[in-house]
């Protein structure tokens, strides 16, 4: 079994600790050859996320082959028409903004379009380039709530970024680099409730100096709002130095489907584990007895697997193990627990 390097010998050893035949060497196919990679990579996302599998309840745990590296980044930009230059028509229950702009059209949906007059900031949810005497045509999520007008006092913004694709939990607050201040405090940015952010940091703001509440310069802080996306309580805006500036965050991925070539993300070490879980359930389907003493061995491989992680995390740090609270309600500049951690949940 090559020592279960790839899926085909986890797929093989699977086989046989169900008493399936292999279908190599003249052997029969079992009726389960083609689920075997597809449970697989069950088994190895369960044991990222956590949950019911069979008799055994397992909790998420922070592994260390299921972080992801390079660490994630998302970078914020600038706004658009920050210099406010760039005249576009808005009229009264329309749910189109004309900009008149005739080049270097930029995608702007998904931003924000804000202006101090108005407290609504309408979605953009599609966008028509070279229209008419208009450069393009804007479609808003929601008809337009403040006064018809032509000028220039507008910008657009996105507030919400993405996530990378194979994002699970995060495991660190945001790390701002390129921050204009040596201040710690300030060089990341925490993750709260979606419900918080928009409290403390209302979109709806009317009016504001850079810095303030609901407008521009620098977000402060953010809400994970969907599985894939962030939302941020401020948008960037630095007209001194107009340029994107990047988050860093530790993460953990959902680990990629198991083939029958790839070597999967779990260590070698204890990859058996997916073989007993796999077994376990091919057995569980047949309504096997046999399924009972699978799912003990894949219990006992799980527990020396978190035992060992674990008593690693204990060897390398003082700090490992402390009991954190909930921080999904917390707004300060950083939650710490009572020994001096601090609190890192989203």
């Amino acid at each position: 079994m090559s020592y279960l390097q790839t899926g085909l010998d986890l797929k093989r050893d699977a086989l046989f600790l169900a008493g399936e035949p292999s279908g190599e060497n003249g052997d029969a196919v079992s009726d389960y050859d083609d689920r075997v990679y597809e449970w697989l990579t069950v088994v190895q996302r369960s044991l990222v996320s956590g949950g019911s599998f069979g008799p055994s309840l397992l909790q998420p745990v922070d592994w260390y082959w299921a972080r992801a590296w390079p660490r994630g980044a998302i970078q914020l930009v600038q706004p658009f028409n920050q210099a406010q230059l760039i005249q576009a028509a808005f009229s009264t229950s329309s749910q189109t903004v004309a900009v008149n702009v005739t080049s270097n059209h930029p995608n702007l949906v998904g931003y924000r379009i804000r202006r101090m007059d108005t407290a609504q900031r309408p979605l953009v949810i599609s966008q028509v380039n070279g229209t008419g005497a208009f450069g393009f045509i804007l479609t808003l999520q929601s008809p337009w709530a403040g006064e018809t007008m032509t000028d220039a006092d507008w910008v657009a913004y996105p507030d919400t970024y993405d996530l990378p694709a194979d994002f699970v939990r995060g495991s660190s607050p945001l790390f701002v680099y390129d921050f204009p201040s040596n201040t710690p405090a300030q060089g990341y940015i925490d993750i709260i409730d979606p419900g918080d952010l928009e409290r403390l940091y209302p979109q709806s703001m009317r009016y504001g100096v850079t810095g303030t509440v609901g407008v521009g310069n620098m977000p402060v802080m953010a809400a994970r709002v969907s599985p894939t996306k962030l939302r941020f309580s401020h948008y960037l805006d630095n007209p001194q130095a107009p340029r994107p500036i990047q988050l860093e965050f530790e993460y953990i991925r959902r680990p990629p489907v198991i083939t029958e070539g790839s070597i999967p993300s779990i260590p070698v070490e204890h990859r058996r584990v997916l073989s007993y879980g796999v077994a376990a359930l091919i057995l569980d389907d047949k309504d096997d007895t046999g399924a009972q003493s699978l799912y003990a061995k894949f219990q006992t491989q799980w527990q020396a697997m978190l035992q060992e992680h674990v008593r690693e995390g204990r060897r390398m740090s003082s700090r490992w193990g402390v009991v954190q609270p909930s921080r999904a309600t917390s707004w300060g500049p950083v939650a710490m627990t009572e020994s001096g951690l601090p609190v890192y949940l989203w």
